[in-house]
């Protein structure tokens, strides 16, 4: 099966429901780039070292990635996530 990844933007307080509506639109997984991750404080548990690269995340914001299976509705999948999001912004 072939997949497409497409990438939104938002703000930190819109992951969620953001999420929610990708999972609920069929995506089989999203990743969620925060900037945010490059100045958490991990613990040194087991030897684990982390390198992140500050190049993989956005200057603002949040990027959510999200995986759809290519299929014959995969423009109409993609026109009612649009209009979700949209209505999330009617709410704010």
């Amino acid at each position: 099966m072939k997949w497409s990844e497409f990438a939104i933007q938002t703000t930190n307080e819109a992951v969620e429901p953001v999420s929610n509506i990708l999972h609920e639109a069929g995506a089989s997984g999203v990743v969620i780039e925060d900037p945010l991750e490059l100045v958490k404080e991990r613990e040194n548990v087991f030897g684990e070292i982390y390198h992140l690269n500050p190049d993989d995340y956005p200057d603002e914001g949040v990027v959510i990635k999200a995986y759809l299976p290519v299929n014959s509705f995969l423009g109409d999948t993609i026109d009612a996530i649009k209009e979700s999001i949209n209505n999330l912004l009617l709410l704010i």
